[in-house]
């Protein structure tokens, strides 16, 4: 069985982040500067996500977004719960496209597929998964893929 069609569902179920202090800022992002665009900031999501580098990706959302509660860490730790092979779940990002911008908004168009989601899963940890709060920044996307790009500052950070 080919994890990618029923598990787009789970990604969305499964997977906001700037920090306060000047190590955490967004331009410290490499791949994230002003002259990069909204672009920049889109493949610098994607390599922090795929690398499910949790301090790289807060560094990539919008304040207001962020959430300890859903870093990569957090859930896969949630759905080692249903079951221990959970905690080996990986996903992978692609950047495909940036549309409709501004000069202070854009749209990232993304791809997530899972990878590593045991075939015999059980009833009980396929309805835990569902019932999870998917991961940052899996969570920031809309129902299309799309995750709102705004310019806060000089640099570009991903809401919602």
């Amino acid at each position: 069985m080919t994890p990618r069609a029923p598990l787009a569902a789970v990604v969305v179920l499964l997977l906001s982040a700037c920090g306060g202090t000047p190590e955490n800022a967004p331009e410290n992002t490499p791949g994230n500067t002003p002259e990069g665009g909204p672009e920049a900031a889109l493949k610098a999501l994607v390599e922090a996500a795929d690398a499910r580098d949790d301090e790289a990706v807060r560094k990539l959302v919008c304040p207001e977004r962020w959430s300890e509660a859903r870093t990569f860490a957090a859930k896969q730790a949630e759905a080692a719960q249903f079951d221990p092979r959970l905690a080996d779940i990986r996903y992978r990002f692609t950047a495909k496209e940036v549309r409709d911008r501004t000069d202070t908004a854009a749209t990232g168009l993304l791809d997530v597929e899972v990878e590593g989601l045991p075939d015999d899963l059980s009833p009980e940890a396929h309805s835990g998964l569902d019932a999870m709060e998917a991961p940052i920044p899996v969570s920031l996307l809309g129902p299309d893929r799309t995750i709102k790009l705004v310019k806060q500052g000089d640099t570009w950070v991903a809401c919602r």
